[in-house]
């Protein structure tokens, strides 16, 4: 019994030989993809079941899909700003579906309570910053992706001196601010990634020995963790 993973960068997966330079990889009783390539592929092979980690796209039932649960990010986020005492709230978010998902379902669920704005950059780079400086300290920043808030995070600092986790009213989601040397910290909503593999990993021999059985959406709770300062 054999799975493959499939690890790339963006870049790589979004071009267009990407199925085929990775062709023995459907030839495996099933296909693990890690990260939001749904945004990237249109169309996988159906030759095996597939689960893919922070994806939303099932390809028609090809595949099972696992992520965090943006109903409960959106319920503590909501919890979170209230208890602050935000008004309005600028949703900082990714044109990559997983995190599309989570800025409309933190938006409805926010609209009870407040105003917010979206804006949802197309790329991870400095252009970020450039887009949304985040010099509205009057305001709360809910941010849909930790690499977001990473990248935004150190062109604040190069430009001001200052920590953005502790100068904003700002919660990411994802908790790679935990996990991931270098990144700054900041109050977010973390995914226990460890839990997330075992799970990856189950659902994939699942569909193995039990084949013909329908694809699972799996939604995982994350937990508010608050930052503390490493300067």
């Amino acid at each position: 019994m054999a799975a493959a993973a499939l690890f790339s960068t963006y870049e790589e997966a979004g071009a267009p030989d990407f199925i085929e330079r990775h062709r023995s990889a459907w030839q495996c009783n099933a296909v693990i993809m890690l990260g939001c390539y749904d945004g990237l592929l249109r169309q996988v092979p159906r030759c095996c079941p597939g689960v893919g980690m922070e994806m939303c796209n099932s390809y028609g039932g090809a595949f099972s899909v696992l992520s965090l649960d943006p109903f409960n990010a959106a319920e503590t986020a909501a919890d979170y700003f209230r208890e602050h005492g935000m008004r309005h709230v600028k949703i900082l978010s990714h044109e990559l579906p997983v995190f599309r998902m989570r800025a409309n379902v933190f938006r409805e669920r926010w609209a009870e309570f407040g105003t917010s704005e979206v804006v949802e950059f197309d790329s991870t780079d400095v252009d970020c910053y450039e887009r949304e400086p985040l010099r509205d300290d009057s305001c709360g920043y809910y941010v849909t992706s930790g690499t977001i808030f990473h990248v935004l995070a150190w062109a604040f600092h190069r430009e001001t001196g200052g920590e953005l986790g502790f100068e904003r009213r700002i919660l990411s989601v994802d908790g790679k601010s935990l996990i991931l040397p270098g990144y700054e910290p900041v109050d977010t909503i973390a995914l226990d990634w460890q839990d997330a593999g075992a799970l990856v990993m189950e659902e994939a021999v699942r569909r193995i020995e039990q084949p013909g059985t329908p694809a699972r959406r799996i939604f995982l709770n994350g937990t508010l963790k608050t930052a503390e300062r490493t300067r």
